[in-house]
């Protein structure tokens, strides 16, 4: 698995969620990296990384990418172990064999989304549910006590 791959799979908000970190409003959050009591650090899921803008934060000056995240936040010596780590997290997070990312599965989400009716199914589908309840109503006493109620009785429903 490449970088960019680890890049693309591994969501930082995912991933503050694997550490227990909880993100704020407008996607900013007190940063792990040093003493913070408002929120410093912004996270940017658009491009999968966060910015610290606190003077005395050690990353301070530096775009973090999930590869960094890591490598701060488990204080580990380099880059390798950093990229072994974040092999292990996905697979912990995502599982073995399924890599999905957030982004992929907000797009399964878009692609299983209805596409609208056409005016003539349309018509067809409430002119089947009219007859199934026009045919319903009079076997039942409840609803045409209920249409009577509402002087929807009679005429209306031929």
């Amino acid at each position: 698995m490449t970088i960019s791959e680890i890049k693309a799979r591994l969501s930082l908000l995912d991933l503050l969620g694997y550490y227990g970190q909880r993100v704020g409003r407008n996607h900013r959050m007190c940063c792990p990296f040093h003493e913070d009591k408002t929120p410093s650090l912004q996270l940017y899921p658009e491009t999968n990384t966060a910015y610290c803008f606190a003077a005395t934060c050690p990353t301070n000056g530096r775009r973090l990418s999930v590869i960094d995240w890591v490598k701060h936040q488990e204080k580990l010596a380099s880059d390798r172990e950093a990229i072994l780590r974040c092999k292990a997290i996905i697979k912990e997070i995502y599982g073995e064999h399924n890599f999905q990312t957030s982004k992929q599965m907000e797009q399964e989400k878009q692609d299983q989304t209805p596409t609208p009716l056409k005016p003539e199914a349309r018509a067809e589908t409430l002119e089947k549910a009219f007859g199934y309840f026009k045919n319903g109503c009079p076997r039942c006493p409840e609803a045409m006590a209920y249409l009577a109620g509402r002087h929807l009785a009679g005429k209306g429903l031929d």
